[in-house]
């Protein structure tokens, strides 16, 4: 097979924006808790990394009081949230628990999740509840790695997928700064089994 030459003009993304390529999912707030005090982050990187047993992989700032409590606590939570959400999601990426509480700045809810250990955020339409089994280390940040114990979504949004041809059901997906998108839509096509290679 030929090379071809390349016909479309692209242009080089800088290092410090490689992330933004493949932004892998929507905006998810991690909770955790610590001897009765409770705390809310905005992560823009997490994804899924196995699925026997189910396990997510999560971006947490080093130094930050979601790392400290999940560190202590060896648990947190996945709440997604819908774009309706998205100036609180943004509020809660502005500030740190350290100085402000982010539950009653925001006005969100936090309340107990179904295994006993997980905090949610009721105004979420899905939960991860999680332990964590592992922690990767880069230059800033900590890649938390949990085992999915629990897992609950709002019926009128998930339904075996996210139902984003539904009216007001949109995930935030962040483009950095300021920037977002949302989903919006479905499509369907022929399902096809994935090979070997």
């Amino acid at each position: 097979m030929k090379i071809e030459t390349l016909k479309t003009k692209k242009t080089k993304v800088p290092k410090s924006k490689i992330n933004r390529v493949l932004n892998p999912g929507p905006v998810v707030l991690v909770t955790t808790s610590f001897k009765g005090k409770t705390n809310v982050m905005a992560a823009s990187w997490s994804t899924p990394v196995d699925s026997d047993p189910p396990r997510i992989a999560v971006v947490i700032g080093r130094g930050s009081l979601t790392n400290e409590f999940a560190l202590k606590s060896r648990r947190f939570c996945v709440n997604v949230p819908l774009a309706s959400l998205t100036d609180k999601v943004l509020s809660c990426g502005r500030c740190s628990g350290r100085d402000c509480d982010k539950f009653k700045l925001t006005g969100m809810t936090p309340v107990s999740g179904k295994s006993g250990s997980a905090v949610w955020v009721d105004e979420c339409s899905a939960h991860l509840e999680c332990r964590l089994v592992d922690i990767k280390t880069a230059k800033k940040y900590d890649i938390f790695i949990g085992d999915v114990v629990s897992a609950w979504a709002d019926r009128k949004c998930f339904s075996e997928r996210w139902l984003t041809e539904k009216p007001g059901v949109k995930l935030i997906h962040h483009l950095g700064g300021d920037q977002f998108s949302f989903s919006s839509g479905a499509r369907t096509g022929k399902i096809f089994k994935t090979g070997k290679g």
